[in-house]
């Protein structure tokens, strides 16, 4: 089954497996950034933590896998709206910022990590 993009700009064939290989290889290159990024300053990485912890007043033991899930969501946020996007068989979410996907593209991680981050703090009793 082939899609075609509904913005006018981009009236082009979209290949399903085309565009899944295109999400793996920008997931598989994601990982490959992030986990260079967090081998070069580890230091900074265990500092944000630290901070984050004292800035909330809760055990880092606590805090950190509770950064580790918030972090997990996001991806299934952004997962989740990509997901949308091709059931609705559109390759932007908006027109706002042209050539960014749209809006939800900006915010879809947010949107996934926020309400875990949210339940998180109030369970440890820091948001009300």
């Amino acid at each position: 089954m082939r899609v075609v993009a509904a913005h006018p700009d981009r009236l082009r064939d979209h290949d399903p497996a085309e565009r899944d290989h295109r999400h793996f290889a920008g997931a598989a290159a994601d990982l490959a950034f992030h986990l260079l990024a967090s081998t070069l300053p580890p230091a900074a990485s265990a500092l944000v933590g630290i901070a984050g912890s004292e800035w909330f007043g809760v055990p880092l033991y606590t805090f950190l896998p509770l950064c580790l899930a918030a972090v997990a969501f996001s991806v299934v946020g952004d997962l989740t709206e990509s997901l949308l996007k091709r059931f609705a068989g559109v390759k932007d979410s908006g027109t706002l910022f042209p050539g960014h996907g749209g809006v939800m593209d900006r915010i879809d991680s947010v949107t996934g990590a926020a309400p875990v981050l949210l339940f998180g703090l109030t369970v440890l009793g820091v948001a009300a």
